[in-house]
């Protein structure tokens, strides 16, 4: 979609910012084929993962009833976790609005990442 191409731009444009401590997944229901065309296309420079059972959304909330355009309908939930190395959940985002929010990420993995200095 258009939103999945402006959040995959910005997180490519911003992934230097925070290469060093921390990486990103873009996880989607789409084909592995699909995955690889995408991720040429825009040239990403970040893993993304083909989840056609939709098992990992499911166990993360990021699929399933949503309302779009005042209509109720079940689909991908776009959703960003923050994850500690040891597997804990730092930070939940749901229902995201792809403007601004690679910049949000990036500033509450650093801020996180400068508490843990203090």
């Amino acid at each position: 979609t258009p939103g999945c191409t402006k959040e995959a731009e910005d997180f490519k444009n911003k992934l230097d910012e925070i290469k060093d401590f921390a990486f990103i997944i873009g996880i989607s229901p789409d084909s592995i084929k699909s995955h690889i065309n995408f991720h040429a296309k825009h040239n990403l420079n970040f893993y993304l993962m083909s989840d056609t059972e939709k098992k990992i959304l499911k166990e993360f909330d990021a699929y399933g009833e949503k309302k779009m355009f005042g209509k109720t309908k079940i689909g991908v939930i776009r959703s960003t976790y923050i994850i500690s190395p040891q597997g804990k959940i730092l930070k939940k985002y749901t229902n995201v609005r792809v403007k601004g929010h690679a910049e949000k990420i990036i500033e509450d993995i650093i801020n996180h990442k400068n508490q843990k200095k203090e």
